[in-house]
């Protein structure tokens, strides 16, 4: 319970992920219908969405991946002695499709 409560302030901060529609900007009508035009050009039924390709295909249609404010970031630094571990433990539940490192990224 006490893990949860040092881990729930990044979750509710809200990283900055590729998986998103919303961290996408600029904010307009069109963003989510695109983020969901993306997607579903880029995922398969058995090796799920690739979001990197999917941020290429937005980038292609005018929308950019936000950074990360300094709240957010000064949050995963301080909590970094909690996540990481946790990270390495669930096979990177945490780390999965964040904006650091941009590699390619697949989810099912």
């Amino acid at each position: 319970m006490r893990v949860w409560l040092l881990v729930a302030p990044l979750v509710v901060a809200g990283c900055v992920n590729m998986t998103q529609s919303g961290n996408y900007s600029p904010h307009d009508r069109g963003t989510a219908l695109s983020f969901y035009a993306c997607e579903q050009l880029n995922s398969s039924d058995y090796a799920g969405t690739n979001y990197g390709l999917v941020r290429s295909c937005m980038e292609n249609r005018g929308y950019r991946l936000e950074s990360a404010g300094y709240i957010v970031t000064t949050i995963e630094v301080v909590t970094l002695p909690i996540w990481f571990p946790l990270d390495l433990i669930t096979g990177g539940r945490f780390s999965n499709n964040m904006a650091v490192g941009d590699g390619p990224s697949v989810t099912e």
